[in-house]
């Protein structure tokens, strides 16, 4: 096992590929009817591998981040502006409602229970499935004074809140947002 690890660590490319690919594998097991998905599967897997301390350049961290918002933007954007179409005043409404709720709702967490801003903006991108607060708090918490150690905490902090509550925050938007079968 020592040797894998020691390849890993000289070889970080191998490890974003060894994640990707645990990822796949454990997002299509099944339970039953249920299976995580490449995405939480590929979360799980990052923080598995996250485990064995390997380097990973923050360039590389910054682009695979961007390509995932692009990836989402693609999919996601042709449907966002085809919905503004027929009643956009409602969607913008209930678009501010949620955030300024999601926002009140991580911070009095936060407080509550004693969580660092890392943490509470990773479990904040996780629970409400808002990718991009990783990229806003990651940006915000790199623009602070403070000790390079602390910012690497703080930053680490937010990867491992939002994979542990993505599952959580993606099932109860299938639970409470259910889509009828015609």
């Amino acid at each position: 096992m020592d040797w894998m690890t020691s390849a890993l660590r000289h070889n970080p490319e191998l490890a974003i590929f060894l994640t990707l690919a645990l990822g796949f594998l454990i997002g299509r097991v099944r339970f039953g009817t249920f299976t995580l998905g490449n995405v939480v599967g590929t979360l799980l897997a990052g923080v598995v591998v996250g485990q064995l301390d390997i380097p990973i350049h923050p360039l590389v961290k910054v682009v695979f981040f961007d390509l995932f918002l692009f990836a989402t933007g693609y999919k996601v954007g042709p449907q966002f502006f085809r919905g503004l179409k027929k009643s956009a005043v409602g969607q913008v409404a209930l678009t501010v409602v949620l955030c300024v709720t999601s926002l009140l709702t991580t911070v009095a967490g936060a407080k509550l229970m004693g969580y660092d801003p890392g943490t509470a903006a990773g479990l904040m991108a996780g629970a409400f499935t808002e990718s991009t607060v990783i990229g806003t708090a990651g940006d915000t918490i790199n623009r602070l004074a403070l000790p390079e150690t602390e910012k690497t905490r703080l930053l680490n902090n937010i990867a491992i809140a939002y994979a542990v509550s993505y599952l959580v925050g993606t099932g109860f938007v299938v639970w409470f947002l259910p889509s009828p079968t015609r």
